[in-house]
């Protein structure tokens, strides 16, 4: 059907973006796609409107073969739309020109229509093309994923960046997967924000006082400050707090407005001398709720004498009563004194296109989609429950639910009353009410947890600890209570949460629990579990479970259980980063299933977008959204995989401004994104055939090779490039260095079968990094078949080469020199390999395989020097004393920082020998303040040593990888792959630190003169309180080793 043609934005689905001026800047949809409805008072001006009724003005092809016409077979509106077909190239598409139209740093919505008729979903992209006095370069601006047959809105914020005056300026819209099918486009608009500023609603920069700030908590003093201050010339000092949540507030119940959303921005300070949380919070209370909520609005990492921004955005939603609204600040640090200022909160409605989102009714519904799998949960907050859009995206796509936190212990007692426990299950009550009128199973989390329990249920009146027999006692009337209220509702309980630590002997936390009953209140709790609901499922749940230590210290305490009849499965929670490696979940899965008739749940899924502790992004790459959804769809393939054991698969929040994540710093680790919109993480899960290739990055070494067919020792600096088959075996294994304007590459690749005409390698080189949807005069590609004839697009392209055969495998070896170019060092280069296979290729980074066309999907290589380092034969006597022998080998420093700073902070000086049994290693460490009071080895004063004997530089630990780690009493601590057995150490105390001393047994290699090794070393440094305030290695900035070897830099043996 077919509807009179608007000159406006349409409305079909609903969006709400906001259009703010100052302090806030524009506000859009982090990654495009959404469609959207406008009211009345537009603060957007119009100034392209594309209707192609009849025609295609303002619309041309992108691409040699592209033919657009205006055609009447489908119309989003109006009786025509812009039909564009006959496209050969992936990039291919249909072009805006926008040239001479918009502005330099001006901010700009494009919106339109499209509607595609493949019989699956389509990927579409839309490109900004720009020409300059820089040259021509493309950037992706957004992916959005399409049904078929669906006419659907795309909204895409732009701000275009010249150099000078620009020779072109235009948007492509394409389908960068397929080229097989048709696509029509409509209702193409730009629009400009009209100038409009956010209405500030309460602003403070204490220079006339406190006001109606108050301190929180009886003792708590706060104070005008003329000491700092971020502007003028005073803030609000906050001091004398005693517990976490103590600190400074004003309520806001009068000021704030129902229906609304707000942004807030503060300023915290602290000069405790090392790094602190800061946390801005909401404590709230609607007539609906049936106790205080707190939530957090946005925390912060602060580092000593040093104003840091909190900005966050908080949302009342309309139809509910207010009680309270109290804003506050508060640090997880109980004595933390700090200051805050410039406190500043905005009415982003009252400035703001009001556009209205609702979830996708035309994609897959997740619980139907894995109906033959295992049920789809979701954990959510008690406000969902109030809130219409949510309970549509959660009832459409899952089937068991969990509450994030109204079912914890905190949650769920009142207090107590003549030796009594009282209990409130009102708001734990509407999750059942709730599950029930939904089709729904409920996961109960969870009972017995170090966290979230309050202090005094572990106490008796007077404030002492119970004994043994008294907390079991109390125990058990919780578990029977909270059990038995939920019997026959709630399916499968957490019974256990977070019990492990590897690095107690025994591997059990030290938690209250443990400090009272021992081991003993793990086995306890279970059995208590089962008295109240001998139907429920009950389930040990713990984070990291893929970790190898931890892994294995679970599977021996659920196998005990099991064999007990007190425990039926495994909560793996996956709160994962993009810097976790896929394989160790499989490992643990497959290791966790061998235990007889045991269930494995993935209780609380999400990935990050980052792989530290410390970035954070204003807004979302779009590589890091690719990458995690390259990860979902890998972690759904082996849920899918093992779904004989695998029977829930929860997330851990509905949307990306629902994660516990995002109130720590900026995250979107969930598949749907704070519009309701699916991400790419969800057609991950749906149909991962559609996402975008992930365009890989690495880094090379410098160095110089003989093309022979031989893996020079040079190659070894270099981590390796690995590309998988369809099963995620290595299919090759590839390393490259770079000198000049000479690229090498060496690689082994496996192969079956034996056909020399096709199979082959191929390497495409972009020297100047640039992304085109074609090939720019400096693209250099080489395609190598194993018959040793070649392809090269290039005549003055120098290529050596090698093929040597083996069995059911072969290497190759090649060196390709470009005229013209220079490589330099810290510079970065376009790359790509792939693997031919009786003529199937199989990529790195361009998983399309359309590299000979364009180098939009290349990896990113970037060219390093050697961080290598030289270890002399030798054999030290390892008792404390620096024997001469120590100064005939290289001294290396700790320079990567990545915590801390090298002023301030512990270091060290390092000397490594080695000989046929072990490797020796001396650190001098430099540390004038030394503490081992915290329970974490590695947040005491300690050096740390890593070693990768195979030098394979993985991602992950393979069994020849090993983390070492002695503190500065010479008591020694381990993580994945190290033992006792394998480490001697003598440790002596100097004026201003402390001597390492340290052997490790070699466990896989047999060195020689000339052996390479992955090595690094580390210093952790405590504060007299305890607290890790600096990490600096040799090797890693990124505080990755402890999990990943590809950080680790090169030893070499040398004799």
């Amino acid at each position: 059907m077919r509807k009179k043609r608007r000159g406006f934005l349409n409305a079909s689905t609903a969006v709400l973006v906001g259009i703010l001026a100052g302090f806030l800047g524009v506000v859009l949809a982090a990654t495009g796609a959404l469609g959207f409805a406008v009211r009345e008072s537009l603060l957007l001006k119009q100034f392209l409107f594309l209707s192609f009724e009849g025609n295609t003005d303002g619309a041309s092809p992108f691409g040699k073969d592209v033919v657009v016409t205006a055609s009447q077979d489908v119309a989003a509106d109006g009786e025509y739309s812009l039909k564009v077909e006959n496209r050969t190239s992936v990039w291919d598409g249909v072009e805006i020109d926008l040239t001479g139209k918009v502005n330099t740093g001006t901010d700009y919505l494009l919106s339109f229509h499209v509607y595609q008729t493949s019989d699956s979903p389509q990927l579409f992209s839309v490109l900004a093309r720009t020409e300059d006095e820089k040259g021509e370069r493309y950037k992706i601006l957004a992916d959005k994923v399409v049904v078929p047959n669906y006419w659907k809105e795309i909204l895409v914020p732009f701000s275009p960046t010249f150099e000078g005056t620009p020779a072109k300026f235009s948007l492509i819209i394409t389908s960068p997967k397929k080229t097989d099918f048709v696509f029509y486009v409509d209702n193409v608009q730009v629009l400009t924000p009209k100038e409009a500023g956010p209405k500030v609603v309460y602003e403070t920069s204490f220079e006339k006082g406190i006001g109606d700030w108050q301190p929180r908590g009886s003792d708590v003093k706060i104070s005008i400050s003329p000491k700092v201050a971020h502007s003028g010339k005073k803030s609000l000092f906050v001091s004398n707090r005693q517990k976490g949540w103590h600190g400074a507030q004003i309520s806001l119940k009068g000021i704030l407005k129902t229906g609304k959303t707000y942004a807030f921005e503060a300023w915290v300070y602290q000069e405790s001398g090392q790094d602190q949380t800061i946390i801005m919070t909401m404590q709230r209370k609607y007539s609906s709720d049936s106790s205080t909520k707190y939530e957090w609005i946005k925390a912060a990492t602060v580092p000593s004498g040093q104003w840091v921004q909190l900005s966050g955005t908080y949302t009342i939603p309309a139809g509910v009563t207010v009680e309270d609204l109290t804003l506050y600040f508060e640090s997880q640090n109980p004595t933390l004194e700090f200051y805050v200022d410039d406190v500043k909160v905005v009415d982003t409605t009252s400035a703001e296109i009001k556009l209205e989102m609702n979830p996708e009714e035309e994609i897959p519904a997740l619980k139907d989609v894995l109906k033959d799998y295992f049920r789809v949960g979701v954990a959510l907050p008690s406000k969902v429950f109030i809130n219409q859009k949510d309970i549509a995206l959660i009832s459409k796509h899952s089937n068991s639910s969990t509450a994030e936190n109204e079912m914890k212990p905190d949650s769920l007692l009142a207090g107590i009353e003549n030796g009594k426990l009282k209990f409130r299950f009102e708001t734990a009550d509407k999750y059942i009410e709730f599950a029930q009128q939904n089709g729904m199973v409920v996961r109960g989390h969870t009972l017995v947890w170090h966290n979230q329990t309050p202090e005094w249920f572990f106490k008796d009146e007077n404030g002492n600890l119970l004994s043994k027999e008294e907390m079991t006692e109390r125990l058990r009337e919780y578990i029977h209570t909270v059990v038995g209220h939920f019997k026959g509702k709630v399916y499968a309980w957490d019974v256990v949460n977070e019990a492990v630590d590897p690095n107690q002997p025994d591997g059990l936390r030290r938690s209250t629990w443990y400090q009272i009953m021992g081991p003993d209140y793990i086995e306890l709790a279970f059995k208590f579990a089962r008295e109240a609901d001998p139907n429920a499922k009950l389930f040990y749940n713990d984070y990291n479970t893929f970790e190898p230590k931890k892994r294995d210290i679970i599977y021996n305490l659920v196998k005990s259980l099991k064999e007990k009849g007190l425990i039926d499965g495994i909560g793996m929670q996956c709160h994962i980063s993009l810097a976790t490696d896929i394989r160790q979940i499989e490992e643990a899965i497959k290791k966790f299933s061998t235990i007889p008739g045991i269930e494995i749940h993935i209780t609380e899924l999400d990935i990050s977008v980052y792989r530290d502790s410390t970035s954070n992004y204003s807004e979302a790459p779009r590589t890091a959204l690719i990458e995690q959804a390259h990860k979902m769809a890998q972690l759904f393939k082996i849920f899918k995989k093992y779904s004989n054991v695998i029977t829930n698969v929860t997330f851990w929040g509905l949307k990306d401004d629902y994660s516990w994540r995002a109130t720590r710093r900026n995250d979107w680790p969930l598949i749907f994104d704070k519009d309701y919109q699916a991400k790419l993480a969800y057609w991950a899960i749906v149909a991962p055939e559609v996402l975008p290739p992930l365009p890989k990055e690495s880094k090379i070494s410098e160095g110089e090779a003989v093309v022979v067919g031989m893996m020079d020792d040079s190659y070894m600096m270099s981590k390796p490039i690995e590309i998988y088959d369809e099963e995620g075996n290595v299919k090759a294994t590839i390393r490259a260095i770079w000198k000049d304007s000479t690229i090498y590459v060496y690689g082994e690749v496996q192969d079956a079968t034996k056909k020399p005409a096709e199979d082959g390698v191929a390497i495409f080189i972009n020297p100047n990094n640039e992304r085109t949807p074609y090939l720019q005069p400096d693209d250099t590609y080489v395609v190598l078949w194993t018959n040793w004839k070649s392809e090269v697009n290039r005549e003055d392209v120098e290529v050596k080469k090698f093929v040597g055969p083996g069995f059911r495998r072969y290497s190759f070896e090649m060196s390709i020199t470009i005229p013209g170019v220079e490589f330099k060092k810290d510079s970065y280069i376009g790359f790509d390999v792939a693997v031919i296979d009786d003529g199937k290729w199989y990529s790195w980074s361009d998983t399309t395989n359309s590299q000979k066309t364009n180098t939009m999907n290349y990896g990113t290589l970037k060219l390093e020097g050697v961080m290598v380092a030289t270890a002399k034969y030798g054999t030290p006597v390892i008792d404390g004393e620096i024997d001469d022998i120590w100064n005939t080998t290289e001294e290396i420093e700790t320079k990567s920082v990545a915590m801390g700073s090298l002023e301030k902070n512990a270091t060290a000086k390092v000397r490594v020998l080695w000989d046929e049994e072990n490797l020796y290693v001396l650190a001098i460490v430099k540390d004038p303040v030394l503490n081992k009071d915290n329970s974490n080895p590695w947040e005491q004063d300690s050096v740390e040593i890593f070693i990768d004997e195979n030098n394979h530089k993985t991602g992950y630990y393979e069994d020849d990888d090993a983390q070492f780690r002695v503190n500065y009493m010479n008591e020694q601590s381990f993580g994945t792959g190290a033992s006792a057995a394998r480490f001697k150490t003598a440790v002596k105390l100097i004026e201003g630190g402390y001597i390492v001393e340290a052997a490790i047994k070699w466990k896989t290699i047999k060195p020689s003169p000339n052996t390479v090794i992955g090595f690094n070393v580390q210093v952790n440094d405590a504060n007299e309180k305890g607290q890790r305030v600096g990490i600096i290695s040799w090797s890693d900035p990124t505080n990755n080793s402890w999990r990943d070897p590809s950080k680790f830099g090169n030893l070499r043996l040398i004799k």
